[in-house]
């Protein structure tokens, strides 16, 4: 029994020991995986496209977009071939080709060229970030990119453009009214005029009841 005894706790001990073993195995897995995801959901992703200008369809825009969560650090845009616009204003470089910093979220336009100089050309965009202002390393991404052409819309492309240009039309109705081009129909019927009005189209309106009563008896 003594032997039996001490040969059952050897075996309970191994097995709690190859359990631990085991455990910590799954733990370390786990904690590296944790570590690797709460990286990659942290992390800047910069982005940079040609769209249509919300104002004019005739001109597009260069923007460039940080859609991750982190902000983006001495990011650095080349596009390849240069817009055409770009280089017949004589600058330098892209607009937006060098930014210091991006929030999460954040965009940031500028005016590029007009729609047919760029439509349906492909350009090559390379963006590359920084994590961290004092980081040596780079993260990079480069994509083939093209504004297609014949695109088209149906009224304003958001509401905030949309209150825009009602209030644009309304500032110029009464201009035109204060400078009597426009003549303002102004209702000036009294409460009183209003009843008067309407007990003589009850008046009428029994009248013609009763005729039609006459009629059809």
């Amino acid at each position: 029994m003594d032997a039996w005894g001490t040969w059952s706790e050897i075996v309970v001990l191994f097995v709690t020991m190859a359990a631990t073993i085991v455990l910590a195995g799954f733990t370390w897995v786990l904690a590296r995986a944790t570590k690797q995801l709460a990286e990659v959901s942290s992390q800047p992703q910069v982005t940079a496209t040609i769209q249509p200008n919300l104002w004019s369809m005739m001109h597009c825009d260069l923007v460039v977009e940080n859609s991750g969560n982190a902000a983006a650090y001495d990011v650095v845009l080349v596009i390849s071939p240069v817009p055409e616009q770009a280089e017949a204003r004589g600058d330098s470089e892209l607009p937006l080709s060098n930014i210091s910093v991006l929030r999460p979220g954040q965009e940031m336009k500028s005016f590029l060229s007009d729609v047919e100089s760029v439509a349906d050309l492909e350009f090559k965009m390379e963006v590359s970030w920084k994590r961290h202002p004092r980081d040596k390393k780079r993260d990079k991404v480069s994509y083939h990119h093209r504004l297609p052409k014949g695109i088209s819309r149906l009224g304003a492309w958001s509401p905030e453009i949309q209150i825009a240009e009602s209030l644009k039309k309304m500032r110029e109705d009464w201009q035109q009214i204060a400078r009597g081009q426009r003549k303002l129909k102004v209702d000036g019927y009294l409460k009183e005029d209003r009843e008067d009005e309407r007990r003589v189209i009850e008046q009428l309106r029994a009248k013609r009841q009763g005729e039609k009563g006459k009629n059809n008896s």
